[in-house]
């Protein structure tokens, strides 16, 4: 594996950065270093990491390293360049260096004077370019990064850190003395220490080390495993028995409607495989579990005052409830219960309806306009005859389709100041819940928090649905 053996930088005249996976197999290294102290110089090398961190080098495989290498910094170079042209410092160029690590394979590039040499016990080797000679050489040909008005030549060099091995980057003025003097190894970081002082002193040195073999585990024997697999099987049991309410099942469903709600198309076909799962634990236990709700009770959740009278039903999707009152199409999140956002339509709201695709309005002159969840309009059509307005309250069936805690269906029927849920079977009578006001609007039934929502007057009122098996 490759640690940090040893880094230090000076604001604002140099700086070392570096960002590594979570499993420390890669990594990028950033030094930049410059004559000068200008403070102007802190913000030109946030601009550089920053410029980096968005190109998300860790994201390119080994295989496409060297090519984006060339490319990001050819490119980079021009803007970098307008930049410093503008700055106040007196040499319009930058000393960098960037290294891109797989596991122990290090690629990188390097400009102006910073450079590296490979350590180990007995020798010490020059990479990349060479620091010998560098102070008779004019700034074009040090290859400042940012300073040249021409392409700037991008040379990527590769190596591999093998154990007791150490890769030192510095600035010239180190490089001249440090590379000279180093013995071994051991004498490296005494070196570094004693050129602190320096102009504007930076280092970084990158170690190979051995990595701990993990200890063996002992495998399990198929006895074991079978004993554990029937003990996981018989507590499973047990616990689906204990809950109730079809509990399994339910989750399973509310899952897929959560990925359903993530439009992602990797994962299009799991809500069915959910299903086909599903189906098959509910062949297992079905005799143990179909027996009907023994009690089912509604109560009011919350209650929130409304600014205005809803002209169509609430819909509703997985996180938002869309309400409408004449021109104005309006939603807001269902935990916060907070406005998200408003749509004024060209004339009054008839009826809306959730899809799986679209949240639909339809208007009074005819229009039906398709909208996502953020209120952007998808598309737009026409109908030929004037649109019917929507029906305010109806009695709703749930079954077993709507809601898994149900092994049969039951009736909603909303009257003038509530709800009235009945055995749709056998006509018996479950619960009722009472309003303050007139009822005047009812959505239909959230399938995924177990509630209606109600509009009474002014108020829109969240219904919860409790069913015990």
């Amino acid at each position: 594996m490759i640690s940090i053996q040893n880094k230090f930088y000076t604001s604002p005249g140099s700086n070392c950065d570096y960002y590594a996976s979570s499993d420390g197999k890669t990594a990028w290294f950033l030094c930049t270093w410059h004559p000068e102290k200008d403070t102007e110089l802190e913000e030109i090398q946030a601009e550089i990491k920053l410029e980096i961190l968005n190109a998300e080098p860790l994201t390119h495989s080994k295989m496409e390293a060297e090519s984006w290498l060339k490319s990001f910094f050819a490119e980079y170079h021009w803007k970098l360049h307008a930049r410093l042209r503008k700055s106040n410092l007196v040499e319009k160029g930058i000393s960098l260096f960037f290294g891109l690590l797989y596991e122990r394979e290090l690629f990188f590039v390097q400009f102006g004077r910073i450079f590296c040499a490979m350590a180990s016990d007995t020798t010490v080797e020059s990479v990349g370019k060479n620091w010998k000679h560098y102070h008779v050489k004019t700034a074009d040909e040090l290859e400042l990064f940012g300073y040249s008005e021409r392409d700037m030549r991008v040379k990527v060099t590769r190596i591999l850190i093998e154990d007791r091995r150490e890769l030192v980057v510095v600035p010239s003025v180190i490089a001249t003395k440090l590379f000279d003097q180093i013995k071994d190894l051991a004498t490296i970081d005494a070196l570094l220490d004693s050129y602190a002082g320096v102009t504007n002193p930076l280092w970084l040195v990158l170690a190979g080390k051995t990595e701990l073999q993990p200890k063996k585990r002992k495998k399990l024997s198929r006895l074991q495993i079978s004993a554990i697999v029937v003990i996981l099987i018989t507590i499973l049991a047990v616990v689906y028995k204990s809950f109730g309410n079809n509990f399994l099942e339910t989750g399973i469903r509310k899952l897929g409607m959560i990925f359903q709600s993530q439009k992602n198309t990797s994962l299009e076909k799991l809500p069915e495989a959910l299903k086909m799962e599903n189906a098959k634990v509910v062949d297992v236990v079905d005799k143990m579990l179909n027996s009907a709700a023994r009690n089912i009770e509604c109560s009011i959740s919350w209650t929130t005052q409304l600014p205005y009278e809803a002209s169509a039903n609430p819909v509703f999707d997985l996180n938002n409830i869309y309400l409408a009152s004449g021109k104005t199409l309006s939603s807001y999140g269902k935990k916060e219960r907070n406005l998200l956002w408003n749509q004024e339509m060209s004339a009054d709201i008839v009826s809306l309806t959730r899809t799986k695709a679209s949240l639909i309005a339809v208007l009074a002159d005819k229009t039906v306009i398709g909208l996502d969840e953020r209120g952007t309009v998808n598309w737009r059509g026409t109908i030929l005859d004037q649109p019917l307005p929507q029906q305010k309250l109806h009695p709703i069936e749930l079954t077993n389709a709507d809601d898994a805690r149900l092994n049969s269906s039951v009736i909603i029927i909303p009257d003038e100041f509530g709800l009235s849920i009945l055995d749709s079977n056998r006509g018996d009578a479950f619960s009722q819940v009472r309003l303050k006001q007139k009822l005047e609007r009812l959505s239909d039934y959230d399938t995924f928090d177990n509630t209606f929502y109600a509009i009474a007057e002014r108020s829109l009122i969240c219904i919860k649905l409790k069913i015990i098996n």
